[in-house]
């Protein structure tokens, strides 16, 4: 969620540790596939994050010039999906023209079984974030704003609510559904795996 350096930018507290795991994972030559909501255009205007983000694009740019990017939209930068604008705004930023994607398939074996890697945003089906303009215009026009002037910031971990939970358990419920294949999605902030989050699963540890 790179934003505009201002109080409403939950990303500013992380910059320096993502241009380091950047930095360590182009020396190891990982491919970086990143699955949404990179850049916060719900709450700002696309030109703000871009002057306020240049050492955090220069960075990514190197993948891209090495052709191990992978760009996929989420609801808060669905601009990359959707406006016939956002070709010429990635080029702005990168310098050359990508494709961005809805999601992604890894292949691979596990134990001579072809297993499939569905990596996406995870916000599909999420009526609060899925193409929902009402969302939209309330996180620009009203908690953005009023966000960015109180200097509040509850996007943490550490908080969860019962919506989360639910959308959670409706990823895990439709991917355990499916044969030899692993999703892995963002969207709520919220570790969580076999359908548990990771507290959950230190709770159950415990007793």
């Amino acid at each position: 969620h790179k934003g505009a350096r201002d109080g409403a930018d939950i990303f500013a507290k992380s910059a320096k540790n993502y241009l380091a795991a950047l930095d360590h994972y182009y020396k190891e030559d990982f491919i970086y596939i990143n699955l949404g909501d990179s850049e916060e255009l719900w709450e700002n205007l696309f030109v703000t994050v871009k002057r306020h983000n240049k050492a955090t694009f220069e960075k990514e740019k190197q993948f891209i010039n090495d052709d191990r990017f992978v760009k996929i939209f989420g609801n808060h930068d669905l601009y990359w999906g959707n406006d016939p604008l956002a070709a010429v705004s990635l080029f702005q930023i990168y310098g050359r023209a990508i494709r961005v994607y809805e999601g992604a398939v890894l292949q691979t074996k596990v134990k001579e079984k072809s297993v499939e890697i569905f990596m996406t945003h995870g916000h599909q089906g999420d009526l609060q974030s899925d193409g929902n303009w009402f969302s939209k215009w309330f996180v620009s026009n009203v908690w953005g704003p009023l966000q960015g002037y109180l200097r509040i910031n509850p996007n943490t971990p550490a908080y969860s609510n019962q919506l989360k939970t639910d959308h959670n358990r409706i990823m895990y419920e439709w991917s355990s559904q499916r044969k030899n294949m692993l999703l892995i999605t963002g969207h709520t902030h919220q570790p969580v795996f076999k359908s548990l989050t990771q507290l959950e699963i230190l709770y159950i540890g415990l007793d």
